[in-house]
């Protein structure tokens, strides 16, 4: 596995005054990033027949290597067994289904590597309108590029999931994009130091689209790993097989609508009340919107004058109901 990182977070002063309390400060952010990944895998779908299965039940009387008059006989009968130089590694004994040399394993000839690149930004400003106000816009992106690419070669390990006749290769594309736009009001006041309201309200809108593209198809012109792609496949057009899809058939767009109200009396009592309209492209016509709304109260019991001298060990007591409901769009 291999991973390189980039990330970069500015903030910058556009204007600020002392001069008037109302819309007296401008404030913008970038923040940014990108990372690449590249990584392998080993079989996992087979809890026998994947490389530490095999390590942890093969056969511990069958050597890593054959001798040289068994590797030949192999050979005669397995032209693909799998060597490692001169030397051919031993084959499993009757009765051992998917279960192979796990050595064996590390050297077959074949590999897959996925691959992604992933850029991430936000971009946001905030505008002061009053001390106790504020405006705040963002807008955020999300493009990636992943794939996946894998061949393999004709092998011997076993008789069962693991004797491979003819060679393979398989590459796959992705990307993704994400935007996301957001702009909201704040208010935060503080009345006669016990009484604390706060409020939010904004609204925000995104988009996910997808594409990817895909093939694969045998039978290479050599065993190279360096020439493994489907420009050097050579098999009849039958045996080929392209996939992909489009943003067009594709994509997801949300919309939200959304309001929260915060109240408490002197950090004892508490209120608070929330609710979003959400709609969601995934959903047919006359059902692509949804309101959840959620009301909560708390009592916080350590704040109470009759709890002054309370245990040195009790030191905190904190009441809370709520109610709400949400939703999603995972259909």
């Amino acid at each position: 596995f291999e991973r390189y990182s980039l990330r970069s977070n500015s903030i910058y002063n556009i204007f600020e005054t002392k001069e008037r309390s109302f819309l007296n400060n401008v404030q913008l952010g970038v923040n940014v990033g990108y990372s690449r990944n590249k990584s392998t895998g080993i079989e996992t779908n087979s809890e026998y027949g994947s490389i530490l299965g095999s390590a942890l039940t093969f056969s511990p009387l069958v050597p890593v290597y054959a001798d040289e008059e068994t590797g030949k006989a192999i050979l005669a009968q397995y032209p693909h067994a799998v060597k490692n130089g001169d030397r051919v590694f031993s084959i499993p004994p009757a009765g051992f289904q998917e279960i192979a040399n796990p050595v064996g394993m590390l050297n077959q000839p074949s590999a897959g590597l996925n691959n992604a690149d992933k850029f991430v930004g936000s971009f946001w400003g905030e505008l002061t309108i009053l001390p106790e106000l504020k405006f705040r816009s963002s807008y955020g992106v999300d493009l990636a590029f992943w794939g996946y690419d894998s061949y393999t070669f004709p092998y011997f390990l076993a008789t069962q999931g693991k004797d491979v006749q003819f060679s393979t290769v398989q590459s796959e594309m992705n990307r993704g994009y994400t935007w996301q736009l957001e702009n909201y009001f704040s208010y935060n006041k503080s009345f006669e130091e016990i009484h604390n309201l706060s409020f939010v309200l904004g609204q925000s809108a995104s988009k996910y689209t997808y594409r990817n593209l895909g093939g694969n198809d045998r039978d290479l012109l050599e065993n190279d790993p360096l020439k493994a792609n489907i420009n050097y496949a050579i098999a009849d057009r039958k045996e080929e097989r392209a996939w992909g899809g489009t943003g067009g058939y594709n994509f997801t767009a949300r919309a939200s609508y959304f309001g929260r109200i915060d109240y408490n009396y002197d950090e004892k009592y508490m209120l608070q009340a929330t609710v979003r309209r959400d709609g969601s492209s995934n959903f047919g016509p006359g059902h692509k919107w949804g309101v959840f709304p959620s009301f909560s109260a708390g009592w916080n019991v350590t704040n109470e004058a009759f709890m002054e001298g309370r245990p040195q060990w009790f030191d905190y007591m904190k009441l809370r109901a709520s109610w709400g409901k949400n939703g999603n769009d995972r259909i």
